[in-house]
């Protein structure tokens, strides 16, 4: 797994012909610095574009002790859609407030009951997430079926256009859920979508998390070539290419490859070719109708070596680590963050510093190994002590229990491991990483480690194969 800041000159090597009315040319590139040079002076300045603010919360608190919005948002037919879903809405109402979801740019109502259960609305009233963890039981019985439930979303959701894209187990507690808006010619948007997460006894709703961001149009001007062309000077960067494609799809950009990244992702949908490069390393988003490089992302699976010094997202990873391990209890060290051998090194030697403590790490891993594809390399056998809590942010790490049982977790009480069980991107991990750590310290929506991680898988769009082992009441404490 990467994060890369990569020092990558911007590109766009599409040109606007003079005399073409609305068609686009792409423009070869040619490998002269000099040509490459004129036509990126040529391009619009990048003042709009916002760099990445690390400070910047999830969420925006604009107004609080709102009992007076309660008649609009618990209206009959809302009680009725969430007491379909197992919500008890007779609970004590404890708090209602008006926030700003700043990651997905709309504004929300929250109603919060006694037991820890929350309930959001758009502007419209409209139920659009739920976080419920208190059905769950050994003794619960099922009172609907897993396709009942499922046809009771799609009815009370008017899911009428969108498509089941996944259907699946979490662990034997939590069954997984989620729809993607089709709109037109196989194209599915993530950010029109709806996650959903079960209690597999008795198929109520734990989680429930709607987005409803519509891209800028469903039909392309340029072509896949012209778009192919476009990215050619990013690819030109990659030190090895075995394959590439390019297909249509619906991107959020955030000026991925832009020199002086990272950049904000923007709070609006653009319809985008995407090439993807060595089935997934890198990926490449240009705009389908003007041709703008709008970013892409770097995947973080294990592969080939790396020529690059820094890592996106690294810092503000760590931090996020470090503020969030220090209120859990630990004594959180100074984060150590750079690259080479020294890496594998130092963690290493923390490794064997105590016998009871947190971990976390960034970087490439797969079911049995970490490191960085160059300089380091540590694997299961590595490891020694016991340890409390281990987050594993790399590919593959929580694929099987082996890195769960090398630190001593699996199977014992009061220990928690998280590892991604298949591939991640860069941008999903991190923001996964965004909702986690404070979830898991302040416990807004969930109890323990296990639901704090399922609950912020949840809110972000896209692919977070997130995997817990361990103590599911464990919460994370020392």
């Amino acid at each position: 797994m990467n994060r890369k800041i990569m020092a990558l000159v911007v590109s766009l090597a599409i040109v606007l012909t003079s005399g073409l009315s609305g068609s686009v040319i792409a423009a070869e590139n040619t490998g002269n610095n000099n040509d490459l040079q004129k036509m990126y002076a040529s391009l619009p300045a990048l003042e709009n574009i916002k760099k990445l603010d690390v400070n910047l919360p999830n969420e925006t608190l604009l107004s609080e002790n709102r009992d007076d919005m309660l008649p609009k948002l618990l209206t009959d037919q809302n009680k009725k859609i969430l007491a379909s879903y197992g919500v008890n809405t007779k609970s004590d109402v404890v708090s209602v407030k008006e926030l700003r979801d700043n990651k997905n740019n709309r504004i929300l109502s929250e109603v919060q009951y006694a037991d820890l259960v929350s309930v959001r609305f758009d502007v419209n009233n409209n139920i659009i997430s739920i976080s419920d963890f208190n059905t769950v039981s050994d003794t619960a019985t099922t009172t609907v079926s897993l396709q009942d439930m499922i046809n009771t979303v799609e009815k009370n959701s008017n899911l009428n256009g969108y498509k089941l894209v996944s259907s699946e187990s979490f662990d034997d507690d939590y069954w997984q859920l989620n729809w993607e808006k089709d709109i037109g010619s196989d194209i599915l948007n993530p950010y029109d979508s709806l996650k959903v997460v079960l209690n597999s006894k008795n198929n109520s709703v734990a989680v429930y998390n709607r987005f409803n961001m519509t891209p800028n149009t469903a039909k392309a001007v340029i072509t896949k070539e012209e778009a192919l062309t476009a990215a050619q000077p990013v690819i030109n960067q990659f030190s090895k290419v075995t394959n590439k494609t390019v297909s249509l799809s619906t991107v959020r950009p955030n000026y991925f490859w832009n020199d002086g990244g990272p950049y904000q992702t923007e709070d609006y949908v653009k319809l985008a070719y995407v090439i993807n490069v060595n089935n997934g390393e890198y990926l490449i988003y240009i705009d389908a109708v003007t041709g703008e490089n709008l970013g892409g992302d770097a995947s973080k699976k294990d592969g080939k070596a790396f020529a690059w010094t820094g890592f996106a997202y690294a810092s503000e990873s760590a931090s996020l680590a470090r503020t969030g391990m220090s209120g859990l209890g630990y004594n959180a060290l100074s984060s150590w963050v750079g690259s080479g051998s020294s890496m594998g090194t130092s963690i290493q030697s923390y490794w064997g510093s105590s016998s009871a403590y947190g971990f976390y790490v960034d970087c490439h891993g797969t079911s049995t190994t970490i490191g960085d594809n160059s300089t380091w390399s540590l694997s299961t056998s590595n490891v020694s002590g016991n340890w409390n809590f281990v987050f594993l942010d790399a590919c593959s790490t929580g694929a099987s229990t082996a890195w769960a049982s090398a630190f001593s977790i699996y199977g014992y009480s009061g220990r928690a491991f998280l590892g991604w069980y298949q591939d991640v991107d860069v941008v999903p991990a991190y923001q996964f990483c965004t909702y986690f750590w404070p979830e898991v310290v302040n416990g807004n929506h969930s109890n323990n480690v296990k639901d704090a991680a399922l609950w912020a898988a949840s809110q972000v769009s896209g692919s977070t194969p997130i995997r817990f082992y361990g103590d599911s009441t464990y919460n994370g404490r020392v």
